[in-house]
């Protein structure tokens, strides 16, 4: 099943036909990639001839990007148009148009219950990287006051969310479970001298058992969206919180990670996406996401299809505490230490918590002395921090990223 998006809402009438004109005569790399398959803009009717375009990867945006900087050839505005760049772990560049709720967030944010008026506390990173402004635009459009609160500083964050009535939250689940944690290891009662009523999470998968615990124990309703750097929000929870509700601001499709070809409804595939978007209009754009198309319609009305929820992932990156780890971003860095000999990135959960490990094998024994330094000089890179472990041999060999988080 392919979503194909409402017509009103989109700068292109929702036609396969006008956003292929359009990135081919503006983005160059996608009139490249056109061209180099022998196809054009007169190629494309509807949402299945999509399949003749080659899927981009975020690992193929790295490539692309350090070969024609910034942008890798898929802006299709003037670099002097943009509001704001960012840089995201990969690395990858990010572009925010001049437009307002740029990563359409507003509906997702409104479907969740945020109100005008409401005070609600963001909590992702301000600094170089998107998240903080993806949420901060669209509870600004909504008509939300911001509270900027950032990364870290979990004590301070109880304070402020206390002292200033805060009513929403945004940030990964498991942050918010930490904060609510921290609050009552300072003595208060989070039930009652915090009054979070809603809290919009993504950057990490949401497990069932931790949205129990925070809507029963805590009394949070919590709504979960899909959302990329590169696209923005692409599925949101309505009120039946029975898995993603697709953008219209895209158009979605579930396609086999091997051949690119479009799975059937219940099919378990990658998650790729075409963006409607005149600033950066990505077209099957492989989030490396796995999910797939839920067959029933939603009890709540809205006809639009619907993911299933996070079912993995597709190659070597990872998302760790709402970033992104690559394996060529972390050897960016050790190879640079010439007693180094390999690497293995460990992913595992704690309470709620994920854990990243560097396990690293060492030419010479001297090597360990200069374990932290190696943890602050990848944590610089990354931006979330990762102890080292030295290790003789890794016990699942051939492989840089080891995933074995359980999201129950």
């Amino acid at each position: 099943m392919t979503n194909t998006p409402d017509a009103k809402h989109l700068p292109f009438s929702g036609k396969i036909s006008e956003l292929i004109t359009f990135a081919y005569e503006n983005a160059p790399y996608f009139k490249s990639l056109l061209d180099s398959n022998h196809l054009g803009p007169g190629d494309f009717s509807a949402a299945a001839d999509l399949e003749r375009i080659p899927i981009t990867h975020k690992d193929d945006l790295i490539r692309l990007q350090a070969e024609n900087p910034p942008f890798g050839g898929w802006l299709a505005q003037p670099l002097t148009q943009l509001r704001r760049t960012f840089l995201s772990p990969g690395p990858i560049f990010d572009p925010e148009g001049d437009v307002d709720d740029y990563w359409h967030f507003e509906k997702a944010l409104r479907l969740a219950g945020l109100r005008e008026g409401d005070i609600v506390q963001n909590t992702f990173s301000y600094h170089m990287t998107p998240g903080g402004f993806m949420l901060d635009s669209g509870l600004r459009k909504l008509g939300c006051v911001v509270f900027p609160a950032g990364v870290g500083n979990t004590d301070l964050q109880v304070q402020a969310a206390i002292s200033q009535n805060v009513t929403g939250y945004a940030g990964t689940p498991s942050y918010l479970m930490a904060i609510l944690k921290k609050a009552e290891e300072m003595g208060f009662d989070p039930r009652k001298d915090l009054h979070y009523r809603v809290a919009l999470v993504t950057g990490e998968p949401l497990p069932p058992s931790l949205r129990r615990e925070l809507q029963e124990n805590y009394g949070i309703s919590v709504f979960q969206v899909y959302a990329t750097a590169d696209i923005g929000c692409a599925g949101f929870e309505c009120d039946r919180q029975d898995g993603w509700h697709v953008s219209d601001q895209t158009l979605v499709q579930i396609c086999d990670p091997a051949t690119g070809k479009e799975l059937a409804s219940g099919e378990t595939g990658e998650i790729v996406v075409t963006h409607f978007n005149e600033t950066y209009p990505l077209i099957r754009f492989g989030t490396g996401d796995l999910s797939f198309f839920m067959r029933e319609p939603c009890a709540c009305g809205d006809p639009s299809p619907r993911l299933a929820g996070y079912k993995g992932r597709v190659g070597e990156g990872v998302k760790v505490k709402g970033m992104f780890v690559h394996p060529n971003q972390v050897w960016g860095v050790l190879k640079e230490i010439p007693c180094i000999k390999d690497f293995q990135i460990l992913v595992t959960r704690a309470g709620h918590k994920d854990v990243l490990t560097y396990q690293l094998i060492a030419s010479e024994a001297d090597c360990k002395r200069q374990t932290a330094e190696i943890e602050e000089a990848l944590k610089g890179v990354v931006k979330v921090f990762g102890s080292v472990e030295w290790v003789q041999s890794f016990k699942i060999p051939d492989r840089k990223v080891i995933d074995i988080r359980k999201w129950e």
